[in-house]
C-alpha cells in the first residue's frame, strides 16, 4: 500500500512512528526522531533524510532506499537485511577537532544489495554484511569497537559477499571474515586493524592482521604495503593482485591458491605457507622466497628450469652456512 500523504512530510521528533509496511517515505524529513524499534518493511524511501536521529533497533527489511541521508545518528542494531540500498550515505559529523561517529553497532545488512553507498565515520562494530551485493561504495575513516590507546576491535562479516569497485580507506577491521566473497576492483588504504602503532608509523599502510581470505575471489585488487600478517588466502583465486612495496604477509597461508599475474615485488613472505601453489606467472623479488617455501611451490613445465635454481640456492645455503660454521670456530 502506497500512502501518498506521508510524502514531503516532516515526522516531528515526539511523533509515534512504529510499525509500517509497504508504504512509501519518499521525501520524508525525520530529522531529530527518536524512537526504539521503529519497523519499516518493504517501504519506499526516495530522498528522505535521517539526521540526528535515535533509532535503535529500526528495521528496513526489504525497503527500497534511494538518495538517501542517514547523518549523525543512533542505528545500532538496526536491520537493512534484504534491502536495496543506492546513492545512500551514512556519516558522522566533525565537532571541536575531533569525529563523531555515525552509530552502527550490531547494524545487520544480510543479504542487501548496495550500490553508491558511501559511508564515512561510521561506528561499524560487528556489522554484518553477509551475502551482500557490494557496486561503488566506500568505506572512510570507518571504525569498529575503540578500546583504549591505540586498539580497535571491531569485526566485519563479509562471508559470500560481492565487492565491486569498493574503497576501505581508513577502516579499522581485525579479524575480519571475507569467506566465499569475491572481489574486484577492491581497494584497502590507510586502515588500521588490531596492531598497536603510533599514527606515524602506519598512516601510509593497511594493516588487516589475522584476515579471512578464504576461498575468495580477488580480481584487479591491490595490498601494496599493507600489513597483512597471519591472513588466509587457502583456496582462493588471486588474478592480478599486487602484494608490492614491502607488503607484510608473514606467516600468511596461501595453500593450495590459484595465482594468476600476482606480484610479490619486495614483499615479506617470511613463515608464509606456499604448499601446492603454481607460482609461475607470479613476480617476486629473490629475496622473498626461501628455499624451503620454493619446495613447497608447484611450477608449470616452462619453468622447470626454476627447480634447478632453488638447488642452487640451496647450495648456496649450505655453503654459507658453512663459512659462518668455519668464522664462529678460529
Amino acid at each position: 500500500m502506497d500512502i501518498v500523504y506521508l510524502k514531503n512530510k516532516k515526522i516531528k521528533d515526539n511523533e509515534h512512528i512504529g510499525k509500517n509496511e509497504c508504504m512509501n517515505f519518499s521525501n520524508v524529513v525525520f530529522d531529530d526522531c527518536t524512537e526504539r524499534g521503529v519497523e519499516f518493511k518493504n517501504c519506499v524511501f526516495d530522498c528522505s533524510t535521517f539526521k540526528n536521529v535515535t533509532m535503535p533497533d529500526v528495521s528496513f527489511e526489504k525497503s527500497i532506499i534511494k538518495h538517501v541521508i542517514f547523518k549523525s545518528s543512533n542505528l545500532e542494531k538496526s536491520n537493512f537485511n534484504y534491502a536495496t540500498l543506492e546513492n545512500v550515505t551514512f556519516e558522522g559529523s566533525y565537532e571541536d577537532g575531533d569525529y563523531v561517529f555515525e552509530d552502527l553497532f550490531e547494524a545487520s545488512f544480510e543479504n542487501a544489495k548496495l550500490r553508491n553507498v558511501f559511508f564515512e565515520s561510521v561506528d561499524l562494530s560487528k556489522v554484518n554484511f553477509a551475502g551482500s551485493i557490494f557496486e561503488n561504495v566506500s568505506f572512510r575513516n570507518c571504525r569498529g569497537e575503540y578500546n583504549s590507546g591505540a586498539e580497535f576491535k571491531g569485526s566485519f562479516l563479509f562471508a559470500k559477499t560481492q565487492l565491486k569497485n569498493v574503497v576501505f580507506d581508513g577502516v579499522a577491521m581485525s579479524k575480519s571474515n571475507f569467506e566465499s566473497a569475491v572481489f574486484e576492483n577492491v581497494s584497502f588504504l590507510n586502515c588500521k586493524i588490531k596492531e598497536e602503532y603510533d599514527n606515524t608509523s602506519i598512516a601510509n599502510h593497511t594493516a588487516i592482521n589475522d584476515v579471512n581470505f578464504k576461498n575468495v575471489s580477488l580480481k584487479n585488487v591491490f595490498f601494496d604495503g599493507a600489513m597483512i600478517r597471519n591472513a588466509d588466502f587457502s583456496n582462493s583465486r588471486l588474478e592480478l593482485v599486487s602484494f608490492a612495496n614491502e607488503t607484510d604477509l608473514a606467516k600468511s597461508n596461501f595453500k593450495d591458491a590459484v595465482l594468476k599475474n600476482v606480484i610479490f615485488v619486495s614483499s615479506d613472505l617470511e613463515g608464509a605457507v606456499l604448499t601446492g601453489v603454481d607460482i609461475s606467472t607470479c613476480v617476486f623479488s629473490l629475496q622473498s622466497l626461501s628455499v624451503q617455501q620454493l619446495k613447497q611451490c608447484v611450477f608449470s613445465p616452462k619453468v622447470e628450469s626454476m627447480m634447478k635454481i632453488i638447488e642452487g640456492f640451496e647450495q648456496i645455503e649450505s655453503t654459507n652456512k658453512l663459512k659462518r660454521t668455519i668464522s664462529n670456530h678460529p
